[in-house]
């Protein structure tokens, strides 16, 4: 999976968290947000891609499939070298990062393999290589808060749950 988001112009921080691959892309250096999302998306389909190859290998020598869930967010982050002088990694924070993660999180509970924020669907909007049916978004709500401005993670967040047409590589609902 590392070799499709750094043969996708992508970025993997914090190299592997458990089971779990922080790819970034538009950092450090943003390619304009549509490409930068675009570049996310077809790195999903690639890594879909690259699971069902390995399926079939795992079943036709007698294992079981493993699956994985796909969480892709657009959003402002702090990027950079954080750490102490002995510790320093290359990574990013802030709430994209957290809201990012539990969209992923989501991806077992709604029994899709890639979910997409509003955010990145938008960012799409333009794009001729990536083709995302509207329908079937679902609302999911935020945590409640107490602000007169709620922050992004106390707002309705709108999903869309993506499926891979095996045909095509191109992302579709």
């Amino acid at each position: 999976m590392v070799t499709c988001v750094l043969d996708g112009g992508g970025v993997v921080a914090d190299s592997v968290i458990g089971d779990a691959i922080m790819a970034l892309f538009g950092v450090p250096v943003s390619q304009g947000p549509w490409l930068d999302a675009e570049a996310a998306v077809r790195c999903a389909v690639q890594m879909s891609a690259a699971l069902d190859r390995l399926n079939a290998r795992r079943v036709a020598a007698g294992g079981l499939p493993v699956e994985l869930g796909i969480g892709v967010h657009t959003g402002e982050v702090v990027a950079g070298n954080i750490g102490i002088p002995e510790r320093m990694e290359y990574t990013v924070i802030g709430d994209t990062v957290n809201l990012c993660s539990r969209i992923e999180g989501l991806t077992r509970d709604l029994g899709v393999r890639v979910l997409l924020s509003k955010s990145c669907v938008e960012h799409l909007a333009d794009s001729q290589a990536v083709a995302i049916c509207r329908d079937g978004d679902r609302e999911r709500p935020g945590a409640a808060g107490c602000r007169s401005t709620p922050s992004p993670r106390e707002r309705p967040l709108k999903l869309g749950p993506v499926v891979f047409s095996p045909s095509r590589d191109r992302a579709v609902d």
